[in-house]
């Protein structure tokens, strides 16, 4: 607990007052104010597996068919790109894991304080169990088959095997649920009162119900997830916006974001997207700090008039790059403007879209996506039209993937688990595979879970001889 309130380069979350000092896990929970602290440095350590050609958002785009690498980045990078990585060179199971140790152990102490008031201990343990429910759902979505680690003692889980994903999905499902329950309507300031700045950073109900109507949906839940996404469509908090703005921090359309912990950025993924010259001479184009552009595939995919095709896509002197965030960088000593957006009110519609179709409700779905697309539509006549309500089921369900696209690209790994849930993978990753890598290789089935990290599987008896089926077993 003294690592987690004193790791390096941390920064605090939002409150000025958040405890600095190394304590012993003895005090930790004996007052509101440190424990406060514990989950509020959580909340800014997730910030680090959220951003940059490390971060998650990044690395699903390039293994999906978001992106393309048009200059040099780190071999584990170019082997997620074109879809051949053989061994696990991410660090998501290793940080995911130390959240869910540090949430098992908030929600261990506190379920028994009697030193935190009971307020503060609600919405503390709610902030526990939905994070613990995002890092599985990002574990369970990745690999398959996870240890549930649902406690600290090591003498209980360091000879864990692999648990089926069916009770996974229960325990976040569960975990959400309790969540919910707990946490505050409104979003609060890490002293654990209603935030007065605006800022969306912690979790409550309506980030729980989010989370919660998108799990729903992957389950087949479908009338739950209905039922979630709209308590959250129907809350005055949120609203569509432009374009423009839609990532800015605090925007109305912001369910939840963290807030940038590298100073001197709005968002890592910004500076990573955003086409700039390193150096005056430099050529147009990208380089090894920008060397991500918009794939021919989410190109391809605009329709006329889709304003998102011009204002989240940029164009540096022909060069196409992703352009949801506007602003890179920002002056130190100054307020950001920009956030790391989690969940925003968009996917919520796609949600409730989907889920209405998958029920045989086809056009109240179809109204959910015509009300995107009416905030996409240019000012030319025949832009975007409306989708016809009265089509049939199956082209519904492929309408739906196909706003999802040109919605949420780039965004949390959206693309690559859709086509996984959707069972249209592998029909979409057997084009688009030789085209990222020249026909090098060819896109092979295995590589929809990510393998074990070796490390892990070599010092976890409950792993060894079941890493995932295609990759080296030792």
């Amino acid at each position: 607990m003294a690592m987690l309130m004193t790791t390096p380069g941390c920064k605090k979350l939002v409150d000025p007052d958040a405890a600095q000092e190394k304590i012993g896990e003895e005090t930790v929970y004996s007052n509101d104010k440190t424990a406060a602290a514990v989950t509020t440095r959580l909340l800014a350590e997730m910030a680090f597996v959220s951003e940059s050609t490390n971060g998650f958002p990044i690395n699903m785009a390039l293994a999906a068919d978001d992106l393309k690498v048009a200059s040099y980045v780190a071999n584990s990078t170019q082997q997620l790109y074109f879809n051949t990585n053989m061994s696990d060179g991410t660090f998501w199971w290793s940080y995911l894991y130390n959240y869910v140790y540090y949430t098992n152990d908030v929600i261990e102490h506190l379920s028994s304080s009697t030193a935190v008031s009971e307020t503060v201990r609600k919405y503390l343990m709610g902030e526990a169990y939905f994070v613990r429910a995002f890092c599985y759902f990002y574990l369970v979505n990745t690999y398959g088959d996870v240890p549930l680690v649902l406690s600290t003692d090591w003498t209980k889980t360091q000879n864990m095997g692999r648990t089926p994903s069916d009770q996974v999905w229960a325990q976040i499902k569960s975990d959400l649920k309790d969540a919910k329950d707990l946490l505050s309507k409104e979003y609060l300031h890490s002293n654990m009162t209603p935030t007065t700045l605006g800022d969306r950073y912690r979790p409550n109900k309506a980030v729980a119900a989010a989370l919660l109507a998108r799990v729903c949906l992957y389950t087949k839940d479908y009338v739950n997830a209905e039922k979630e996404a709209t308590e959250v469509i129907n809350n005055p908090a949120y609203s569509f916006i432009d374009l423009n703005n839609v990532f800015l921090k605090n925007s109305k359309e912001t369910i939840w974001q963290l807030p940038a912990m590298t100073p001197g950025v709005n968002s890592l993924d910004g500076s990573s997207f955003i086409l700039r010259k390193i150096n005056p001479s430099d050529p147009q184009g990208p380089n090894s700090t920008t060397p991500f552009l918009a794939s021919d595939n989410l190109l391809d995919a605009f329709e006329p008039g889709d304003l998102r095709a011009t204002k989240w896509i940029g164009d540096s002197a022909g060069y196409k790059f992703i352009n949801k965030y506007k602003y890179p960088f920002v002056d130190a000593t100054k307020a950001n403007v920009e956030a790391i957006m989690m969940m925003r009110l968009g996917e919520q519609y796609l949600i409730r879209a989907e889920a209405r179709i998958k029920s045989g409700h086809v056009p109240d779905g179809i109204a959910d996506l015509n009300a995107l697309r009416t905030r996409a539509r240019g000012n030319n006549a025949g832009d975007l039209p409306n989708l016809d309500p009265g089509m049939g089921q199956p082209a519904a369900e492929l309408a739906v993937e196909h706003e999802r696209q040109v919605e949420l690209f780039t965004e949390w790994g959206h693309r690559w688990f859709d086509l996984k849930r959707t069972n249209r993978l592998d029909a979409v990753m057997t084009i688009a595979t030789p085209l990222k890598n020249g026909n090098i290789s060819q896109w092979q089935s295995f590589h929809a879970l990510f393998p074990l990290p070796a490390g892990e599987v070599a010092n976890a008896p409950g792993l060894r001889g079941h890493q995932n089926p295609g990759y080296p077993q030792n």
